[in-house]
């Protein structure tokens, strides 16, 4: 573990010798982050930069939305999404063949909805949850430099053949549970939500990504599944989201 961490310490502190994160680890210092501040710099970094998103303003983005219901029937929409991360706020915009639906999410759980006769394959409350896990998830590991979560424990694991960093939460919320990092390049893979264990009704989140212009990574797909009978990554689907032509006002 000593050696992993060093080895992220080190690949920062190169970016910094070539100007990549002219700010490098001094930005982190003031926050919390105990053992897992060298891999959530790297996430951050390998991102866009620290600077680079606390500046970021309005994304606006068509997004293909996928529900699935316990028997895995599938309710396709496509939206028009504004996200505001820095204020912690997502905004939806749809149109079905019942009509036009707008929906409005904040950070700490504000949430208003017009237009809900329109909405398909889902209740407001499942709306309003699908867009607090899409809110979150969007910023990524930027979440782990709020007060409101903690991280906790880090270990090192292997999981489907992929060498991953697990961060543990903490916090006055338990959700979610855990981030998972690429141990190479840090970038974020995975966040738990709700218990790891097998069949206990949690969740797993997991991410591809998109480069947009001036160098930001930017999700492309978001897939949330259900733990699985005997492993964590399970093969029921919750709901999945795409996102393309991503603009950054």
């Amino acid at each position: 573990m000593k050696l992993l961490l060093l080895g992220l310490l080190s690949a920062i502190a190169t970016s910094m010798a070539v100007g990549c994160a002219p700010r490098g680890l001094k930005a982190y210092g003031k926050y919390n982050l105990g053992a897992a501040e060298p891999i959530v710099a790297s996430a951050i970094e390998s991102s866009g930069g620290l600077a680079a998103w606390r500046k970021l303003g309005q994304v606006r983005a068509v997004a293909l939305m996928t529900v699935y219901d316990r028997k895995d029937q599938a309710y396709l929409n496509r939206q028009e999404h504004k996200i505001d991360m820095n204020r912690g706020r997502l905004s939806i915009e749809a149109i079905t063949a019942k009509g036009t639906w707008r929906a409005t999410y904040r950070r700490g759980g504000g949430f208003s909805l017009t237009g809900s006769d329109a909405l398909e394959g889902m209740t407001p409350s499942q709306l309003r949850q699908a867009m607090r896990i899409l809110l979150h998830r969007l910023s990524g590991p930027m979440n782990l430099l709020r007060k409101s979560e903690t991280p906790g424990h880090v270990e090192h694991l292997t999981l489907d053949g992929k060498d991953l960093v697990k961060v543990s939460v903490t916090g006055p919320q338990p959700r979610p549970t855990a981030y998972y990092f690429d141990s190479k390049g840090g970038g974020l893979q995975m966040v738990s939500d709700g218990p790891e264990q097998p069949s206990q009704g949690g969740t797993v989140t997991i991410y591809s990504y998109q480069i947009l212009p001036g160098g930001l990574v930017f999700p492309k797909k978001l897939t949330v599944v259900r733990t699985g009978d005997h492993v964590l990554v399970g093969r029921s689907k919750v709901m999945e989201v795409q996102y393309s032509d991503v603009q950054v006002n």
